[in-house]
């Protein structure tokens, strides 16, 4: 199709879009009298906007597409291509269908995507299209462009390819939910330019620029995805290809430029224009021209012929409009005052202003010449340089001095203005006062600076080398003095608690850092206090900012775990409830999806407390019952991303564990079932992910338990061992995690427990003296978990018992009997010192610790030579 006939076939549709439906076939038929293809074409496009008519957002392939087969994902899923096994359909592309895959012959388990044209797409320029992709792919490699892994044809003859599978979100999601600035936008967006400029010096255009396939990893990687309609810039390549594609607009027409909406020649300049409408959108959460009640045909007019709003302004009005401000990551949707949302506009007015509107020129030739000059002069703007988007006149130029050299210039006006005070004596008092507070106010920002970079970079880069804990301890005690010093001076200043009380939270993390061996639980639990205060006063000024109320909701679930390592459990079940309440502040009325996340979270937590320090099993399997529901509606409705698998695999372990103590053991194995089904999908996504890993061999051991308590032994031991090999691994991959090791010994607990009840008790002596050497050790580097402090008693308990076993083994010589005897109270002894240690947190540590005293009376009853007295069963 020629620029001339698109431009015939434009007209058309927006006269024909401007009429009632019914009218458009007659007008249609009186313009077309001659020129069928034309009427034909015209057509195709007004059923596409019936049918989709968000098509703006979507990229647009004509007539072919429209009549494309209906979807095949289902007959899809679970095809082997290649070495690849298609396990689920997560996208669409421009021309293709997307699956994740994983390999079929299990080499490993890394997801992969798969793209696989549709079978409506298969006109023979469909498939040169497609395989221009996968030739274009194949070209690039850039840490930021997904990658080409692999490629062929399925038994139809359909051709796919095969890619990185890239875990995120769109750009602008990303943005929006991580909360990021100005300047961390920027940033950002510098790292995608870096990308296009890559494929822009191999000679290809992206074409389709666009949040959507821009995605950003959790480690906040942004990876460029969908070259379907990419276009070779080296005719000699592509030429014929391009003749092909030709005769279909190639557009996700709200990011196209105004030479691809008219059907001009495209150049890199028009993938720097979708770049300004992604750089827009991410600054102001608005679209350059908006979208609103525009018609398609209003749309691409504007794309053409409107000057778009600045930046600057297009926030402002977004603030003011309350329907507007929930779409504007950069407003008041994010938490901000107005006056942050007039300090955001003052930001974006000038030099970001012109950047973006360079970008969006109607003339190619007036935008940036390369996508480098574009991340040029953003990094020139933060770095406080001129920028070329704006004239270079000598006044904006000294600004720019100005603010690069502002502490030097402001003490030279702090000099001038003494030598002034000393000429003239009337101004000397009153300048000199105002030239001491700035001086405080800049001590002030200098202590309030440094205290953050004690805290937050310096201590960071020395975590983990060698030698350094008394670094570390100096920097911790500095830092610490800092934050007292600004605490004093915090006043009713919000922005400043909040930031102080953010502060005090992530020294107490740093306090409480067994893995890098700080072990500070009493400085922790002081820096949290200090910033639970913060919070409560900053929250009590303005109860319905919600980020504060969630920081307060996560302080006081660090308390709470702390003050139950540490032995309180009044204090754990009282700020478990203080986090449960501000949680379901958070929730609302169910309109916060987050918040109602958060809220079940917090519910599963208490009731876990509950059940562990009460031992409350009715209320704690009523408030784990309903948590279950609503996250079982969530993951059978979809939601089965990595959080939520995680949190409903862990509601089913803690609601088997409730089971377990109650001996309803089919119920408890029912439970664990869940959680395992639950964890399959998360895990094949994920299969390095230590959490889902822990949570795997939890659900195995108590899966386990219940086999015991079924008597199916054999089945138990396999199982459990099973779970031992996954906290093994998590402990050799991470050895400055004593947590790990205490959950080897908990795995190791269970097998001894087993051989017990087999009628093993030398295996179990073995398997059980290594737990508690295993555990001891996780405790000695500074754990305090109730879990392993509680397996650790439980372990010299058993190991009592097995060697009693062994003792009354009549086969026995006399003098190895009285040693195992001997062995046996002194494990007993020990085990009932650790169980009347926990029983303030641990309610079923009281009839253990009365048990464990009643075995080792017995066992001092068959030692007549050394008679155990009160005080020694006591100890």
């Amino acid at each position: 199709m020629t620029p001339e006939r698109w431009q015939k076939v434009k007209r058309l549709l927006a006269d024909a879009l401007e009429l009632r439906v019914d009218e458009r076939a007659p007008f249609l038929n009186s313009l077309c009298v001659n020129d069928a293809e034309l009427q034909d074409e015209v057509q195709s496009l007004l059923y596409a906007h019936e049918a989709r008519p968000d098509f703006l957002g979507s990229p647009y392939l004509g007539a072919a597409a429209v009549a494309a087969a209906p979807d095949e994902s289902v007959a899809w899923i679970g095809r082997v291509l290649g070495s690849y096994r298609l396990v689920e359909k997560i996208g669409e592309g421009g021309m293709g269908a997307i699956y994740r895959a994983v390999r079929a012959d299990g080499l490993h388990q890394r997801p992969v995507a798969v793209k696989l044209i549709r079978s409506g797409l298969s006109k023979e320029f469909f498939l040169k299209r497609f395989n221009e992709e996968r030739r274009i792919l194949a070209a690039l490699d850039h840490p930021n462009i997904a990658r080409l892994l692999d490629g062929g044809a399925s038994e139809e003859g359909m051709p796919y390819v095969v890619m990185e599978f890239v875990d995120g979100m769109p750009i602008d999601e990303f943005c929006r939910r991580r909360q990021l600035s100005l300047r961390e936008r920027l940033q950002l967006f510098r790292v995608v330019c870096a990308a296009v400029q890559y494929a822009h010096q191999n000679l290809v255009v992206h074409r389709d620029l666009k949040p959507a396939n821009i995605l950003v990893t959790q480690e906040g990687q942004p990876k460029l995805l969908d070259f379907g309609i990419a276009k070779v810039r080296d005719p000699r390549q592509s030429a014929e290809i391009e003749r092909s594609w030709t005769l279909l607009p190639l557009m996700t027409p709200e990011f196209a430029s105004p030479e691809q909406v008219r059907g001009d020649s495209i150049t890199t300049a028009s993938d720097i224009y979708s770049l300004g409408v992604i750089l827009y959108s991410l600054l102001t959460g608005q679209r350059p021209y908006g979208t609103g009640e525009r018609t398609p045909h209003e749309m691409l007019k504007a794309i053409c012929e409107t000057i778009p709003p600045r930046p600057s302004g297009t926030v402002m009005r977004a603030a003011k409009a309350p329907a507007a401000a929930a779409e504007t990551p950069a407003a008041s949707a994010e938490g901000r005052s107005e006056r942050e949302q007039r300090r955001l506009q003052r930001a974006l007015r000038g030099d970001v202003d012109s950047i973006v509107l360079k970008t969006l020129r109607k003339d190619p030739h007036e935008r940036y010449a390369t996508v480098e000059q574009l991340s040029e002069d953003i990094r020139r703007h933060l770095a406080g340089l001129p920028v070329m988007a704006r004239r270079g006149t000598a006044g904006y130029h000294l600004k720019k001095f100005m603010a690069r050299h502002a502490v030097g210039i402001a003490a030279a006006a702090a000099i001038v203005a003494v030598l002034l005070a000393a000429v003239i004596i009337s101004l000397r008092e009153s300048r000199l006062a105002r030239w001491q507070e700035a001086r405080a106010e800049h001590r002030f920002n200098d202590v309030r600076r440094l205290a953050n970079t004690l805290i937050f970079d310096i201590h960071d880069s020395i975590r983990n080398l060698p030698g350094a804990g008394p670094s570390r301890h100096l920097l911790i005690n500095t830092a610490l003095k800092y934050l007292d010093i600004l605490s004093h001076e915090a006043g009713g200043d919000l922005a400043l608690q909040q930031e102080l009380a953010a502060a005090y939270f992530r020294l107490g993390d740093i306090q409480g850092d067994f893995s890098a061996s700080e072990n500070d639980y009493a400085g922790a639990l002081n820096s949290y206090r200090r910033a639970l205060a913060l919070l409560q006063a900053s929250i009590a000024a303005d109860p319905r900012d919600k980020s504060t109320r969630e920081q307060l909701f996560r302080i006081e679930n660090k308390l709470s775990d702390l003050e139950w390592s540490m032995g309180d459990g009044s204090a754990t079940l009282t700020l478990a409830q203080q986090a449960l309440a501000d949680a379901n502040l958070l929730a609302g009325a169910g309109s916060d999806i987050r918040g109602r996340f958060l809220a079940s979270v917090a519910d599963a937590d208490y009731s876990n407390k509950l059940f562990c320090i009460r031992g409350d099993v009715v209320t704690a399997l009523r408030h784990l019952g309903s948590v279950a529901s609503q996250f079982e509606a969530l993951w059978s409705g979809g939601a089965k991303d990595r959080a939520t698998s995680r949190t409903l695999s862990v509601v089913y372990s803690r609601t088997a564990a409730l089971w377990l103590h109650e001996h309803n053991y089919d119920e408890a194995l029912a439970q664990t079932q869940n959680a395992r089904r639950v964890l399959e999908g998360a895990l094949a996504a994920a299969p390095e992910d230590a959490d889902l890993r822990l949570e795997e061999a939890e659900a195995e051991h108590n899966a386990a338990g219940a086999l015991v308590g079924l008597s199916r032994l054999p089945e138990a031991a396999a199982l459990e061992q099973s779970a031992l090999g996954i906290v093994q691994n998590l402990a050799a991959s991470d050895r400055k995690v004593p947590d790990y090791q205490g959950f080897v010994g908990m795995g190791l607990t269970r097998l001894g427990e087993i051989a017990v009840h087999q009628g093993q008790p030398s295996r179990a002596i073995d398997l059980l003296r290594e737990a508690s050497q295993v555990s001891d050790a996780a405790l000695h580097a500074g754990t305090m978990h109730p879990y392993i402090r509680h397996e650790n008693a439980r372990a010299a308990a058993l190991l009592g018992s097995a060697l009693a076993m062994r003792a009354a083994d009549a086969h026995q010589s006399p003098s190895q009997r009285q040693l195992d005897w001997r062995a046996a109270c002194e494990s007993y002894r020990r085990a009932l010192n650790s169980f009347q240690a926990l029983r303030s947190i641990w309610f079923e540590a009281i009839d253990e610790a009365a048990q464990t005293s009643d075995a080792l009376e017995r066992c001092g009853r068959m030692l007549p030579d050394e008679r155990l007295s009160d005080a020694n069963i006591a100890k």
